[in-house]
């Protein structure tokens, strides 16, 4: 996880390192511009990050990725961009798809969603990573100041 209170251009460039966009092969392609428009007037942002592996790998990262956010509501996100990484051997179905549009359900109906598909070799014991990138976070009820 990565709590960002203060926003600047530097954090597109670490989003990038941390996701590898020059890296990979991207079918649904992100880019530096759309995480200049996600930034655009955020207070903050959040960077969390979730590994699956076999059946049920989609729902196993999106479970990893949230419950790394630690003290922060997730779900009270402004924009959103999800990455999808999966393994050079393992393909990305439709089913798995409605997981990623499940988990984005959550969310408020007219929250603006990023999201691409890239394929690479990875070297983690996962055949997939999803990387989630959210705007204007709110500390969850217990952690807020009073």
């Amino acid at each position: 996880m990565k709590y960002y209170t203060t926003i600047s251009a530097n954090i597109i460039t670490e989003i990038n390192n941390l996701i590898g966009l020059d890296k990979v092969t991207q079918y649904f392609r992100i880019n530096y511009t759309d995480f200049e428009e996600t930034l655009r007037d955020a207070h903050n942002a959040l960077f969390i990050q979730g590994y699956g592996n076999g059946t049920g790998r989609v729902c196993q990262a999106i479970d990893m990725a949230v419950r790394n956010s630690e003290n922060i509501e997730v779900f009270s996100a402004k924009k959103i961009i999800i990455h999808i990484l999966s393994d050079i051997d393992a393909n990305f179905s439709i089913g798995e798809m409605n997981d990623v549009i499940d988990f984005i359900s959550y969310f408020h109906n007219d929250m603006d969603v990023i999201w691409g598909y890239a394929k690479t070799k990875l070297e983690r014991p996962a055949d997939l990573v999803i990387s989630i990138f959210l705007t204007d976070v709110e500390p969850t009820v217990s952690h807020r100041e009073i």
